[in-house]
């Protein structure tokens, strides 16, 4: 049975709506990755951090209520497990916000391997796969990954407009980039790292030189889409949902469901290696079954 290991930040969102905190619950985009992976009968690992206070205890008893399995999730001291306070739209403020609060130790990022064979499948993304603290064990961990001939996907998006630099991180970008078998990205996150003005560019100019495969993500005037690009051509299917692209629950569903189209699919690492052909790819977006995907 092949395994899975998503690696990503956690958090605790607290939504308060006219000024009154009225829920809370985990976030994070790979978080729930892990968790719609684990609902849908996957093994999966979550590679991530959290302090050891009664946050981190929350988010990881959430974990393993569903499913998740928390062995890789550091327990760092000498600091506190990240906090989303985020203000929903009332009638006094139009829009929504949100307040982040970090104070992570000063050492780097490290966690316990999870154990990955041939032809599982690494998942990681978001902002945490490129962050300074964490990038020396992202490159150790997923290069070990890929010696052992797993495969990776790679999603990148974060949004810069969160106070995340971008040109300090751009180079584990593209690094990140090369060590990945699929890359899964929106449209709009694509812009704002390579300026691009479409998929259509953004995989000519700026990401097939470093991986073939690539999925897409994009809301036009057609509506919801989920495009398959590889150098042969390009694959288009609908999607019944535009939360899918533009929300990151969203975001989660259809990474989650590409990881189970590949391990349903049989495709593993000789497969990629000698290169998927058209009817293999048209499989594997079909096997998404994008016509049921909720958030």
């Amino acid at each position: 049975m092949k395994k899975a290991a998503v690696i990503g930040s956690s958090a605790l969102g607290i939504n308060a709506a006219d000024g009154i905190p009225a829920s809370m619950s985990p976030e994070g985009r790979m978080l729930h990755t892990s968790v719609h992976l684990a609902r849908n009968g996957v093994s999966v690992t979550f590679v991530s951090e959290a302090a050891r206070d009664r946050v981190g205890d929350f988010i990881v008893d959430y974990l393993a209520a569903h499913g998740v399995a928390t062995s890789s999730i550091d327990r760092y001291a000498g600091g506190h497990t990240p906090l989303n306070l985020n203000f929903l739209s009332d009638s006094t403020h139009g829009v929504s916000d949100t307040v982040r609060y970090r104070v992570y130790p000063d050492d780097m990022f490290d966690a316990v391997w999870p154990r990955i064979d041939r032809d599982d499948i690494v998942v990681m993304g978001d902002y945490f796969a490129v962050a300074p603290r964490n990038i020396k064990f992202v490159r150790e961990f997923v290069g070990s990954c890929r010696q052992r001939r797993a495969m990776v996907v790679y999603a990148p998006g974060f949004d810069i407009h969160e106070g995340k630099q971008l040109t300090p991180v751009k180079p584990s970008l593209l690094d990140n980039l090369e060590l990945a078998d699929f890359v899964i990205a929106t449209e709009s996150e694509l812009r704002d790292f390579f300026g691009s003005k479409d998929l259509d560019a953004a995989y000519r100019d700026s990401i097939s030189f470093y991986c073939p495969d690539f999925i897409g993500l994009a809301v036009g005037d057609q509506g919801p889409c989920i495009r398959y690009y590889s150098p042969s051509g390009t694959i288009s299917q609908s999607l019944p949902d535009e939360s899918l692209v533009t929300t990151r629950e969203g975001n989660a569903v259809v990474i989650a469901a590409l990881v189970r189209a590949v391990m349903e699919g049989g495709i593993g690492f000789m497969t990629l290696a000698e290169g998927l052909g058209d009817d293999d790819r048209c499989g594997l977006l079909e096997a998404m079954d994008t016509s049921h995907m909720s958030v």
